[in-house]
């Protein structure tokens, strides 16, 4: 992930959890407990739901489940609840809304812990050679998969990884010769190889 999608997504979090607390701090209970919604939390439930998908897909990026185990002792079984895709029926299975606030602040705190890191890493040089390195290695692959092919197991399998391996070896090759030849010095085989010889 690079430093500005981290902090895109960081935004996107910030945002979703100041909306989903307005959200509920302009809803209330009436007297058999369900949950009531004024003008202001309406409002504020329409805009959660356009973002709750982006959501679940920046704390998945990040590595946090947002699946919670919970049980129904009167009906006498459990299940396992997505608590942001379901974040208006938490009610229904008695779960607190602060348990998905939980969730909110932990993927928030790995967010900010990320985007310190990436923008360190911006500034170097290498990092973006690596970068440059990876994705010419994974090419091969990408045009396998606009042709409709599963580039992810290719890209997986020995064969895959053999030939990434090769490829590798030879972008590091002609990358190294290029520079020789910059500095003025020989590359061609035959005098390599008498080079080779010598030593």
């Amino acid at each position: 992930m690079l430093y500005w999608e981290c902090r895109r997504r960081l935004n996107e979090l910030r945002e979703f959890q100041k909306l989903a607390h307005f959200y509920f701090s302009n809803t209330g209970f009436d007297s058999r407990g369900r949950r009531h919604e004024n003008i202001d939390a309406r409002e504020a439930r329409a805009q959660l739901n356009l973002r709750i998908a982006e959501v679940v897909r920046s704390c998945t990026l990040i590595g946090h489940s947002l699946t919670l185990s919970y049980s129904v002792p009167q009906q006498g079984f459990g299940a396992e609840i997505n608590i942001i895709t379901n974040l208006f029926n938490l009610d229904r299975q008695r779960i607190p809304a602060a348990k998905a606030f939980d969730v909110l602040n932990r993927a928030i705190g790995d967010y900010e812990r990320l985007e310190t890191k990436l923008r360190r890493q911006s500034w170097n040089p290498f990092y973006w050679i690596r970068l440059a390195f990876l994705a010419l290695l994974g090419l091969p692959f990408r045009i396998f998969g606009a042709a409709g092919f599963d580039s992810r197991a290719m890209e997986r399998s020995l064969i895959g990884r053999l030939f990434k391996a090769v490829e590798g070896f030879v972008i590091f090759l002609a990358a190294v010769l290029e520079i020789l030849s910059l500095l003025g010095l020989p590359t061609s085989l035959s005098h390599l190889a008498g080079l080779l010889r010598h030593r």
